[in-house]
């Protein structure tokens, strides 16, 4: 553009009226003396971000003087570069400049050293003034200021003034900042200046007004505030207070060489260090391409080259000059013969070297710190998971060439938002994109032909388009991405895989081609607004159709859970309809099944609420019980005429033989008569039925196929039958003539206690799973067995009494029944099993009998509500976690010393020990007393101690006092405070014994005795023997056992006064030789007389058992010897 095109098209000055009239303050005021034309004059670089070239001052001029003239005079003639001359045509080129700051931003930087003008940093840049804000469309030398005016000269860099709010086109938004560069220039021009400066919010002021003018568009009222406070700070400077002045800032470094990527911390130094102006240190860079510098001068190497960091502070400036490299990344990527083998960098933005043609499997697997990664069009191959669970990458490419993108390639990278895929690709292999869940659109190449399995699986994918080329779409290709609104299927595919679109929330419109004959399982499943699938150019009267009538395989589940499809077509040449297709398909309404039709299987239907009739055609051979669960619409299913394995009854389904296979849940018949025929109690899941009738035939139950019936009040079952019985309504089934197990209770059977039939042995799962009205059940003491959740959680049942005789609960024989709050157990209860009671939430106390002995694992685990526990079984056994999750502040109540106390402490819950006394047992030999622990007042102590020995001597018995005999122990009682028996001996022991030889082919036996005489008064001493064949097995002597020889000892044999014992033998003579093998028995009695005069009878056994004549003298006896 030439120049005085540009000089008439802009004018470069611009002039502020002066709102401050032109005066000497006060004191310490701007002290100027007024003449008769003044103009404030500055010149601005602030588009470069480089202040003034002349800061705001009052220029005196004569009138009849132009701008040209004024600008000459104050910078100099020779400091500026000008077309024309100061009268006429006037173009300013450029001015002198000495100011060396390097400046980001621009591609180029001053033309002329020294010096600052137009074609600096841009070609559109240049000199422009303004006179009183307004930029006048003449030349500076043809305007001629008047007093008072403001005249700014300012640089331009770009829209040939529209960057300072002049130019053409779009404009800076600028206030009129008049007033403020006028008192500006009043301070500037004022021969006092210094001393103005010198105080403290004169500064503060005086910062704030020239770093305001400086911001091109600062608000007006940012101008207007700044203006105010100046001139308010001048206006008080009596009251201000002296400053200490910034007088310069340096750095700790001048100058560094950096390889990029590298960071360096400048610290700046502000002069002095108490200084009362703003210490604020801004930063800049000469060139951000090379280095970048934050607020805090942390500065980062950021590519090649020289460039300068400036920090200011305070109208000073510090540099710090960076020169930085590349680093040599060489050594971070590992290349063998073209193929990177391994990374090892650390950088957050990669390039791969042009060297590399092939990348080998994982190689930046699982890298948490790659932001950007730039693959170059050399590489033509990738193994497997390259990039897989990368977190951080955000961008990346494939390279042009590359036909298959591999297995997992971005699998993980959960951050990824842009990825370009060449039209070179033809396959996205498995997974790919698998789990990119920020990855919101893609663009598919045209000649993509292959879509395998998983490729955006859990991707963030809502919107794309397949592209007609392609052929193949794999299993879970678009699993649970956001798709929304409607997608176009290519026009080649043949088969929709397996869960293919499952999960895709959002769709609600597929159009396929006429040649998809085959679905997958799961392709649609949980699209809950899928409406319509449409076959691709065909016309629809109702949009709203899932047309499949070219559909000829329709697997399990492909329609699972979508609950806005209402019709459906079929192909009348399908032959199965799968598991679970349409399951949950709470909409559906209208679907015809196919005349080709040979199964339904299981679940097909199941929560189909809005279906009202079924028929099948003649030719289905296999139709699941449960295809139409929780269809509770569904009144009727019909079965065409000639169908040789299904009929209908008055719309419920029986197969030809007559077992029930379906009763429609709509059905509101209150009877239903099985048909004579039938053998098995099929499951009925109705809310009309009262009343069952069980034909004879019947032979096999599954659990309560009638649990779902919840208005059933009784069922019945036909004479004759063998296998089943119904008492007052209740269905057992029969072993013999007598009740085996309960099958089923009705629901709404009327009453609230029942008692299981005595003979019962066990209760089928389900028995009593939902009753209604139940609340008390008794359990006899026959049942051995209770199915698992024979009382289930729909129960209405709160009281299980358990009938004495009982000896087990079962595993599981309670769990998951939250109605229960109340169990009472009896004492013939030994164990109860584990989880036997598991997850009865109201169940709030539990009374253990003293003859259980084991408690199993997680016998009471999650009683939420159990908080007290008495348990009256001592020594009893309590398996893992058995009261976990019980209420917080459960307590245990037992016996003192006993395990639940030390279950207690162990776990830190509370125990109380139960009023009790302890009776003791205490042997007198050396032995620990036995103690036992019972109820105080109230339980007796059934129990007889085992007999103690103590050597030499002969136990009495028990005694609260061993000087009375009428102390002694006996089972059977009560006690209400704690008693110490004491074991009493008798200082008596029976010796062995002796044979001899009497006359006349006779022999003789006697037995020896030792007797203390240091216990109570002997009233009478002596032997009684007897043969043993007289007695019972086990069975010892006394004075009443019958027959009994008695030999009173009146003579001692032995006398030992220094030990104070005796001794002395009980004699039988007289036995025939015939007789000499017979066994002899003996023991010793003493009659004392304790010390209050009772008197009691101790005997002493013969310690032997038994002997005879040859035990005693063998076989052969020497006739010849007598006694």
């Amino acid at each position: 553009m030439k120049k005085k095109l540009l000089s008439m098209l802009v004018s470069f000055m611009m002039i502020f009226n002066l709102f401050t009239p032109f005066a000497s303050y006060a004191e310490e005021t701007t002290e100027t003396d007024p003449q008769e034309n003044y103009i404030v004059f500055d010149v601005e670089k602030f588009i470069l971000g480089l202040g003034y070239v002349q800061e705001p001052i009052l220029v005196p001029f004569e009138k009849g003087e132009n701008c040209a003239q004024i600008l000459a005079s104050v910078l100099g003639e020779d400091n500026i570069t000008y077309t024309g001359s100061l009268t006429s045509s006037f173009y300013l080129s450029r001015m002198v400049d000495e100011d060396d700051t390097e400046i980001d931003g621009y591609s180029k930087g001053r033309t002329k050293d020294g010096w600052l003008g137009e074609f600096d940093y841009t070609q559109y840049s240049g000199w422009m003034y303004c006179v009183n804000s307004t930029f006048p469309n003449v030349g500076m030398s043809s305007y001629n200021p008047k007093n008072g005016d403001v005249m700014r000269v300012q640089f331009t860099a770009t829209g040939y003034g529209a960057d300072v709010g002049g130019g053409f086109g779009t404009s800076a938004k600028v206030a009129n900042k008049d007033k403020l560069t006028t008192a500006l220039a009043n301070i500037n021009s004022a021969s006092n200046k210094n001393k103005l400066l010198s105080y403290k919010n004169i500064r503060v002021a005086y910062k704030k007004a020239n770093d305001v003018m400086a911001v091109i568009e600062a608000s007006q009222s940012d101008v207007d505030q700044a203006t105010t406070e100046l001139n308010e700070a001048v206006a008080n400077v009596e009251s201000d207070t002296k400053a200490t002045p910034l007088t310069g800032i340096t750095l700790d470094q001048q100058s560094k060489e950096m390889t990029v990527g590298e960071t360096v911390q400048l610290n700046a130094t502000i002069t002095p260090s108490d200084t009362t102006d703003d210490k604020t240190v801004t930063w800049k860079t000469s060139n951000s391409a090379i280095a970048t510098v934050d607020d805090k001068g942390l500065v980062t190497a950021a590519g090649e080259g020289t460039c300068k960091i400036y920090a200011y502070a305070g109208g000073y400036r510090a540099t710090f000059t960076v020169t930085t490299k590349k680093e040599d990344v060489s050594k971070d990527f590992v290349i063998e013969d073209g193929v990177l083998k391994q990374y090892n960098g650390t950088k957050e933005e990669i390039t791969i070297p042009d060297t590399v043609t092939s990348i080998a499997d994982g190689v930046f697997k699982n890298n948490k710190t790659i932001k950007k990664v730039t693959i170059p069009d050399t590489v033509t191959s990738m193994g497997e998971s390259v990039f897989a669970y990368c977190t951080s990458l955000t961008s990346a490419n494939i390279p042009n060439g590359m036909i298959t993108i591999p297995k997992e390639t971005f699998r993980g990278c959960s951050a990824l938002k842009e990825v370009t895929i060449p039209k070179s690709v033809t396959v996205l292999g498995n997974s790919a994109f698998c789990a990119c869940s920020a990855l919101t659109s893609v663009k598919l190449p045209s000649k993509l032909t292959t879509i395998e399995s998983s490729v955006f699986y859990h991707s963030g994918l809502n919107k794309f388009e397949i592209p007609d080329s392609v052929t193949t779409i794999g299993s879970y290709a678009f699993t649970n991405c956001k798709l929304s609104g409607e997608i176009t299927l290519p026009s080649s595919l043949k088969t929709i895989s397996r869960g293919a679109f499952s999960n895709c929330i959002y769709l609600k419109t597929v159009n396929i081609p006429a040649s998809v004959d085959t679905i997958e399982g799961e392709a649609f499943k949980n699209c809950p607004f899928l409406k319509s699938i449409k076959v691709i150019d065909k016309t629809y009267e109702d949009e709203n159709v899932i047309d499949l009538s070219n559909v000829t395989t329709l697997q399990d589940s492909v329609f699972y859970d979508n609950k806005a499809l209402e019709k459906v077509l079929l192909n009348d040449n399908l032959a199965s309809i799968s598991s679970q297709t349409f399951y949950n398909c709470t909409s559906l309404k209208e679907i015809q099944l196919p005349k080709g039709l040979t199964e339904i299987k299981t679940k097909a239907f199941y929560n189909c609420q809005n279906i009202k009739t079924l028929t099948l055609s003649k030719s289905v051979k296999t139709v699941a019980s449960d295809i139409t669960t929780n269809a509770t619409s569904l009144t009727d299913i019909f079965v065409e005429e000639g169908n040789e394995n299904y009929q209908d009854s008055n719309g419920v389904l029986f197969t030809k033989d007559g077992k029930l296979v379906i009763y429609p849940e709509g059905k509101t018949s209150e009877t239903l008569v099985m048909p004579e025929g039938a053998t098995t109690l099929s499951r009925i899941t109705n809310s009309y039925i009262k009343k069952i009738v069980i034909p004879a035939s019947a032979t096999i139950a599954f659990g309560n196929p009638y649990e779902d019936c919840p208005k059933l009040e009784s069922i019945e079952v036909a004479d004759g039958s063998k296998n089943f019985k119904a008492v007052d309504g209740v269905l057992y089934t029969l072993s013999g003539d007598t009740v085996q197990k309960l099958v089923s209770y009705p629901s709404n059977k009327p009453g609230e206690e029942y008692t299981v039939l005595e003979g019962c042995t066990g209760m089928m799962s389900d028995a009593l799973s939902t009753t209604i009205n139940l609340k008390s059940l008794t359990i006899p003491a026959t049942l051995e067995k209770i199915g698992y959740g024979s009382i289930g959680r729909d129960s209405s049942i709160t009281t299980i009494n358990v009938q004495n005789g009982i000896t087990k609960i079962p595993n599981n024989a309670f769990s998951d029944c939250p109605s229960i709050k109340t169990v009472n157990l009896p004492e013939s209860i030994e164990s109860i099993g584990n989880g036997a009671f598991n997850s009865c939430s109201s169940l709030e106390s539990i009374t253990i009998p003293k003859s259980v002995k084991s408690i199993g694992n997680i016998a009471f685990a999650y009683c939420y509500k159990l908080k007290e526990v008495k348990v009256y079984s001592k020594d009893v056994t309590i398996g893992n976690n058995c009261f976990n999750s019980t209420d917080d502040n459960i307590t245990f109540y037992g016996y003192p010393k006993s395990t639940i106390e030390e279950y207690a402490k162990a776990n830190n819950k509370n125990f109380v020990a139960f009023d009790a006394v302890t009776v003791k047992f205490d042997a007198d030999n050396g032995e620990e007393a036995e103690e036992k622990t019972i109820l105080k007042g109230k339980e007796i102590l059934d129990y007889t101690p085992q007999a103690p020995t103590k050597e030499g001597y002969t136990f009495v018995g028990w005694y609260k006092d061993t000087d009375d005999v009428t102390t002694e122990y006996k089972s059977g009682l009560t006690y209400t405070e704690n008693v110490t028996y004491k074991a009493k001996y008798a200082h008596v022991t029976m010796l062995g014994a002796q044979g001899k030889l009497v006359v006349d082919g006779k022999s003789g036996i006697r037995f020896g005795t030792k007797i203390y005489n240091d216990g109570d008064e002997i009233l009478e001493k002596g032997t009684l023997i007897l043969p043993v064949s007289f007695l019972e097995e086990g069975e010892g002597l006394t004075l009443d056992t019958p027959k009994v020889a008695k030999s009173v000892g009146k003579v001692n044999y032995e006398v030992n006064k220094d030990e104070n014992y005796v001794t002395y033998f009980g004699t039988i003579i007289n036995i025939p030789e015939a007789q000499f093998h017979r066994q002899m028995t003996a023991a010793s009695y003493v009659i004392y007389k304790d010390k209050t005069g009772n008197t009691y009878t101790v005997y002493s056994q013969y310690p032997n058992g038994s002997t005879s004549v040859y035990d005693l003298l063998g076989n052969n006896v020497d006739w010849n010897e007598n006694w």
